[in-house]
């Protein structure tokens, strides 16, 4: 990954478990990973991605 899409994001106050679990993870984190992979994804180009179920 080139440095110019990197992002550091330092959260205070969680272990590494509270990192990928529970409240903080859903109101603190993952908005800023959500944000980061669209702001990065060329395919999405910043808007929302719709799905289609696929019938087996």
């Amino acid at each position: 990954m080139p440095d110019s899409m990197k992002h550091y994001h330092l959260q205070k106050n969680v272990g590494h478990y509270g990192v990928f679990n529970g409240g903080r993870w859903r109101r603190e984190i993952a908005p800023v990973v959500k944000g980061f992979i669209r702001e990065h994804d060329h395919e999405l180009g910043g808007k929302a991605r719709k799905v289609h179920a696929i019938a087996s």
